[in-house]
């Protein structure tokens, strides 16, 4: 058993067993050892260890007893005082690697490595200038500027509406020509990439204008009854796997006054572009290019097929200067 100065008795270690403190023994205990590891840390080193020693906490002003003969003197090195493996501040180092690398030898771009950046097609502004080929006068001139009755206005069509004149809806023209641009320019770049254009409307009204305007750009044109599956059950339909178009252009997106047009349903369901003319009673959300204008007058209708035609026939003319140039 082991004796203190004052022969009180302490705890004691019977076959190595630990001691048996009460809880307020063990929190001045903890304290004690944060106290002597902060002292530790602030007490620089110095030759006359006994004076720095002597500034150290002792169990004799927590315990009300004097300290254990076992408590020698040590180094006021935190690592030392809490016998721990800390590294000593002195001998710490930083472990982030310093790169082995020259600046000034390193290479520097000059104006000759430099990339200019280069704009895809369709992010340039107006590459086949298309908006050359209208003007909101022939817009207006061709009545694309008017809709339907209020009563039948899809709510998806609100944002492309001017207002209403006698209980007809009436298209924002500026709007209007910006969307037939993005869509003229998109129609120009199929075609100069050798793309197949299908052109799709419904009724005997304008059926042959349709079916001209393809037929002098040499494209296609579908304006009958639409058989559900033609796109998305091309192998059964045709009996062989069949190249589907790679731009569709709905010069009516309806079938009725109430039902979309299936071949709508089946370019989204191919993953097929689409450029459409939606009236104020059409859904444009399932349209690729939707352009909002009046899709029932003949003037109209000749106003659509004259420009995609023109825009058709501008890229066919570029693709085939570039193949002038690759062959020479």
């Amino acid at each position: 058993m082991a004796v203190a100065h004052n022969s009180t008795v302490l705890p004691s270690y019977d076959n190595y067993s630990c001691p048996v403190y009460t809880l307020e023994e063990s929190r001045i205990e903890t304290s004690l050892v944060l106290q002597i590891c902060m002292a530790a840390t602030t007490y620089p080193l110095s030759s006359n260890s006994d004076a720095v020693q002597s500034e150290i906490p002792t169990t004799e002003s927590h315990y009300g007893r004097a300290a254990s003969s076992s408590i020698a003197p040590t180094s006021p090195y935190r690592h030392q005082i809490c016998h721990s493996y800390t590294i000593p501040k002195v001998l710490r180092y930083s472990t982030h690697a310093k790169p082995n690398v020259d600046v000034e030898t390193t290479h520097q771009p000059t104006e000759k490595d430099a990339v200019t950046p280069q704009l895809g097609p369709l992010q340039h502004p107006d590459f086949f200038k298309v908006h050359e080929l209208f003007t909101v006068r022939d817009l207006f001139s061709a009545r694309v500027h008017l809709g339907h009755r209020e009563g039948s206005l899809d709510e998806r069509m609100k944002p492309f509406i001017f207002g209403s004149r006698l209980g007809h809806l009436i298209f924002d023209l500026d709007i209007t020509a910006y969307h037939l641009r993005q869509a003229l320019n998109f129609t120009a770049h199929i075609a100069a990439k050798d793309g197949i254009i299908l052109f799709i409307a419904r009724g005997a009204q304008n059926a042959h204008l349709v079916e001209r305007t393809a037929r002098e750009c040499e494209e296609f044109a579908h304006t009958r009854y639409w058989r559900g599956g033609l796109f998305t059950n091309a192998q059964m339909q045709y009996g062989a796997v069949t190249r589907l178009p790679d731009l569709c252009i709905f010069l009516n997106t309806l079938n009725t006054v109430l039902t979309q047009h299936t071949a709508v349903t089946e370019c989204a369901k191919m993953c097929i572009p689409t450029v459409g003319i939606v009236d104020t009673n059409c859904n444009p959300n399932l349209v690729t290019y939707p352009v909002p204008g009046n899709d029932d007058t003949p003037c109209s209708i000749e106003l659509y097929c004259r420009l995609f035609k023109e825009a058709i026939l501008r890229g066919k003319k570029h693709r085939k200067m570039n193949e002038g140039e690759d062959s020479k």
